[in-house]
């Protein structure tokens, strides 16, 4: 949701004009926000490729790198736990 709210808020002045945006969000929520998005992005698009274990030709570089790295980050994560 609050993606939506950050994306509406920079084409305000297109969507609505004349009135200011009454929604604000500081420097680090805004890029934890769009950092977050992106990630999302990516696992989409690994995921929706993704069929009964297989993933299409043409995302198979990508997919293999995307899990890889959740892969990394998983075992980083269970050893300083």
């Amino acid at each position: 949701m609050q993606i939506v709210l950050i994306k509406a808020m920079e084409r305000w002045e297109e969507l609505v004009g004349g009135v200011s945006c009454p929604t604000k969000f500081d420097t680090k929520d805004l890029f934890e926000t769009m950092m977050f998005s992106r990630e999302l992005s990516q696992a989409e698009r690994v995921f929706e490729s993704w069929q009964d274990g297989w993933v299409q030709l043409g995302d198979y570089r990508y997919a293999v790198a995307f899990l890889k790295k959740r892969k990394k980050e998983a075992l980083v994560g269970a050893e300083s736990a």
